[in-house]
């Protein structure tokens, strides 16, 4: 008996005894098999995966910026002009509704019930959900009540 030591993996006894040995192959030739056959696939995934993150930033971002010149543009009505303007412009967004509801409430003070509660159905639209949405339903109903319409429901 020889003093060495085996160096590579068992052989795998074959049927045949003329035939060479076959090794079993290693984990790392599976893995190299692995790579080359499916590298091209996960560099698409990795690829689509890296796209898909950027281009959620990049919207969230803009979503944001208009948002912010939104906000912007509202604190720059001061004027019952102005914001009739910004109204306008934004009525199906929040700050177009409490637009709505400030004019709507001015109508209200003024005694301009007719104009109030058209202003308050415009921000009821827009603020739909929360306590302002409610109060201007509330105006709305009250207005058309001073102003001798009849009210639905």
């Amino acid at each position: 008996m020889s003093d060495q030591l085996p160096t590579g993996p068992a052989p795998i006894p074959t049927p045949n005894a003329n035939a060479q040995p076959v090794f079993a192959p290693s984990f790392e030739d599976h893995l190299r098999e692995f790579w080359l056959k499916y590298s091209r696939g996960i560099y698409t995934v990795v690829i689509v995966a890296f796209v898909s993150i950027l281009a959620k930033g990049a919207y969230d971002w803009n979503a944001a910026r208009v948002e912010k010149e939104i906000a912007a543009e509202y604190n720059a009505a001061a004027s019952n002009d102005k914001l009739r303007a910004f109204a306008s412009a934004h009525a199906d967004h929040p700050l177009g509704g409490a637009a709505s509801l400030r004019l709507a409430d001015d109508a209200y003070t003024n005694g301009q019930y007719a104009e109030a509660a058209k202003l308050y159905q415009k921000a009821s639209t827009a603020l739909i959900e929360g306590a302002f949405g409610g109060r201007a339903s509330l105006g709305h109903a009250l207005s058309l009540a001073l102003a001798g319409q009849k009210t639905e429901g």
